[in-house]
């Protein structure tokens, strides 16, 4: 991209971010996810290790282990026996084959791991410097027999954010690039942590 020396700052932060967006991210404190019933919850350290607890009058430990990043969100079914992880807090730097899905059973034992390039469609996906955004919803139903994950790709052609030609189109394309509109929806069974269906949100 070619960037004429009479633009000002304002406009060139303003072109190289229809292109590639920063993100912000607070440092991460540790932190816990409590089932539904509140009856156990994870705690995530930021050294990247996490805990299951039994919550009650005593709090107890059921088990520990160390996780190769923090984890952007945690669910864990009322009885404690699953806990699903998804993404990373700090980005998952666009690697293909990033665990962003995680799946854990008893003694935090993996039952599963998905890659990002396994539940993300990477050539339509919206991206900013550290981190390929693909999902928008988590949750767990059918009586938390099913983990599901609603996926997301870019609104618009990504090749477009590449050819801003005018200052005043900078803005309107950054917003432009970084739009985003449903995919699929992933559903994991949680007993065997394999990926159960995959349903087209586009054609809704």
């Amino acid at each position: 991209m070619k960037l004429r020396i009479y633009f000002g700052p304002t406009i060139i932060a303003l072109i190289l971010a229809a292109n590639v967006r920063g993100d912000l991210y607070s440092t991460f404190q540790t932190k816990r996810f409590y089932s539904a019933n509140r009856r156990h919850f994870v705690e995530v350290t930021e050294k990247k290790r996490a805990t299951l607890y039994r919550n009650g009058r005593r709090i107890q430990k059921a088990w520990t282990r160390l996780l190769r990043e923090i984890p952007a969100r945690v669910l864990l079914t009322e009885d404690g026996s699953r806990v699903a992880m998804v993404d990373f807090y700090y980005g998952n730097n666009h690697e293909p084959n990033a665990p962003v899905v995680l799946i854990l059973g008893e003694g935090g034992n993996e039952v599963a791991r998905y890659a990002l390039k396994n539940v993300a469609d990477l050539s339509r996906i919206t991206a900013t410097t550290s981190t390929s955004y693909w999902f928008q919803d988590v949750k767990l139903i059918q009586h938390e027999h099913l983990l599901v994950i609603e996926t997301i790709v870019a609104k618009h052609d990504r090749s477009k954010c590449r050819n801003v030609k005018a200052p005043a189109e900078a803005e309107t394309m950054a917003e432009l690039c970084m739009a985003t509109t449903p995919f699929e929806k992933l559903s994991f069974d949680l007993a065997t942590g394999k990926l159960s269906s995959r349903e087209n949100l586009a054609s809704r």
